[in-house]
């Protein structure tokens, strides 16, 4: 699930969290490594949370993501 919400934050905000398909199913694990480690965890962590352990947040883009994938009403 994790790969499902960095996939869709990304597809939400493709400049602030970067993602690589391509890598990702090549199981490239040095390149989805770098790409994820691209990710300003400190300007978006809320975002960067959000994918790794599915954090609550008040931010709009992680309730519009979290009620896409998990039908939830945040």
């Amino acid at each position: 699930m994790m790969l499902r919400r960095w996939e869709a934050i990304h597809e939400k905000l493709p400049d602030a969290i970067p993602y690589d398909a391509e890598a990702i199913e090549n199981r490239d694990w040095q390149e989805i490594h770098n790409v994820y480690g691209d990710i300003d965890d400190d300007k978006y962590n809320d975002l960067f949370k959000y994918i790794t352990e599915r954090y609550p947040s008040e931010n709009n883009t992680v309730k519009e993501v979290e009620n896409e994938l998990y039908h939830t009403d945040n």
